[in-house]
């Protein structure tokens, strides 16, 4: 078998300080059969001209600049011209080994899986730690992970990492980023390519560096959050388990935990000009969900019975006197 072509995608935005390492990276690849799309998404610093300086002397390398328009539509952007047989994702703050495209080339001839997973080394100002997955170096078929599902990416995020991972790209020609998403949009992505994936090979050994102290999710502010869209992501991989025949035990009791979590957040933090709006979507959701609601003797309990009882004027009041209450003792 002759090794495939592997397209690896990079979206990149005011990322002047790190990216000229990730480049620097991908062009030090002992394996050169790779065609590297670099999606410039209208940064505003220098990132797009140090994208194009360390480029020119690299033909496997391509940069595009486009309008801004987010992370998910500059991976778009790229996954409609890639050539590749396979893909793999890069961000544009990380790190890879000089072998990490070698050996993820040897893991598809060897294995010739629909996926490789490989490992993740969490690197930070306080040292670094390997990402403990719940499965071992070998081929398993989705069947066989789909037992562990929830309770694996809840505990790791192994499924939910948009990258360290590398799949057939024809099997996602139909498989887009939500663009309207601004957190777990990779989660979601990768909820619409697995029900296509029947193999996945995890190799736990090849090691992604991923600099968590350059990342930007720390900047989030909880009442800022789209409830409602990760209430969806959540919904929808409720919907991947009972495809396949897994919504029981732990997926069953994970996933519905966190539809509550979501149900009671949309409510909870809410801004008062649109409470109503997403009071009723809440109910509806529930309604749309088919989880039965077991929490009643505390704060959330309360409110997601009455979500459920469809209690708005109560649930309106319940959540003032609280706000009220918390911003008086804090004073």
């Amino acid at each position: 078998m002759k090794s495939p072509l592997i397209s690896v995608i990079v979206p990149v935005y005011n990322k002047e300080h790190y990216v000229a390492k990730l480049i620097s990276c991908v062009k030090d690849q002992t394996f050169r059969d790779f065609e590297c799309i670099i999606v410039d998404d209208g940064s505003t610093d220098k990132s797009g001209q140090i994208c194009d300086e360390m480029t020119l002397d690299d033909e496997n390398i391509v940069v595009h600049h486009i309008q801004n328009g987010g992370v998910s539509h500059a991976r778009n952007t790229a996954l409609d011209i890639a050539k590749g047989e396979y893909i793999t994702f890069l961000d544009s703050d990380d790190e890879i080994p000089n072998d990490y495209l070698q050996k993820i080339a040897e893991d598809i001839k060897q294995y010739n899986a629909d996926m490789i997973i490989g490992a993740i080394k969490m690197v930070s100002d306080s040292g670094e730690r390997i990402v403990d997955y719940p499965f071992d170096q070998r081929v398993y078929s989705m069947q066989e992970l789909l037992p562990q599902f929830a309770e694996a990416q809840r505990d790791c995020g192994v499924f939910g990492w948009c990258v360290n991972k590398t799949f057939r790209r024809e099997l996602a020609n139909s498989c887009r980023f939500d663009e309207n998403l601004t957190l777990y949009e990779d989660f979601d992505f990768y909820l619409w390519l697995y029900p296509k994936i029947d193999t996945v090979y995890f190799d736990v050994y090849n090691y992604y560096l991923y600099y968590s102290d350059r990342s930007n999710f720390s900047t989030f502010d909880d009442s800022k959050i789209d409830y409602q869209s990760q209430l969806i992501v959540q919904l929808r991989l409720k919907q991947f388990l009972e495809n396949n025949n897994t919504w029981s035990g732990c997926n069953k009791d994970i996933v519905s935990k966190r539809i509550q979590d979501y149900l009671f957040f949309i409510v909870f933090h809410s801004p008062k000009e649109c409470f109503k709006e997403r009071f009723i979507d809440s109910h509806d959701y529930y309604n749309q969900s088919g989880i039965i609601i077991k929490e009643r003797n505390t704060f959330k309990g309360l409110i997601l019975n009455c979500i459920k009882l469809n209690n708005y004027c109560i649930v309106k009041v319940i959540i003032t006197l609280y706000k009220t209450f918390t911003k008086i003792i804090h004073r």
